[in-house]
């Protein structure tokens, strides 16, 4: 006889000694210990690891949409426009981009302020008013204390 059939002998021996009411109770633990065991060896890595891939997917998105936002900039491609075009230039890609943005006409160009945006966000608007030919004239940046960015600027034709 092997050690193993040993084993399982005095096994089934131990559990015949126990009563009916031993046999569920042990029943229950052994339940019990088995979703534990689930829980933590299958279950809570594999929610680990899908937020941390969500984590990785939202950075990613933003680093695709800075680096999408940066590609292509044509500063040397403005075209002459009124106080009006640029206005509406700004208020269609500003909505676009769901930026809320105040604006208000001075001289030739047109000044703009940001009160809150996500970086990718109010960068990303920012390249697309310059490749549709506008340039930014000046360009103040602050951190609010929610993370997100102000901005003040001015645009010229």
């Amino acid at each position: 006889m092997t050690v193993f059939s040993e084993q399982v002998k005095a096994a089934r021996v131990w559990w015949d000694g126990r009563t009916a009411r031993e046999h569920v109770m042990l029943g229950v633990l052994g339940g019990v210990l088995a979703l534990v065991l689930a829980w933590f060896l299958i279950l809570a890595p594999l929610l680990a690891r899908k937020a941390g891939a969500a984590d990785r997917l939202d950075a990613a998105v933003q680093t695709h949409a800075l680096a999408s936002a940066a590609s292509g900039i044509d500063p040397s491609g403005g075209v002459a426009r009124s106080p009006d075009d640029i206005e509406a230039l700004l208020n269609d890609s500003a909505a676009e981009a769901g930026i809320a943005v105040q604006m208000t006409a001075e001289g030739g160009g047109v000044s703009f302020a940001v009160e809150s945006a996500e970086t990718a966000r109010l960068f990303g608007w920012i390249a697309a008013l310059e490749r549709a030919g506008l340039t930014i004239d000046s360009l103040s940046v602050l951190e609010n204390a929610d993370a997100t960015l102000q901005a003040q600027g001015t645009v010229a034709p």
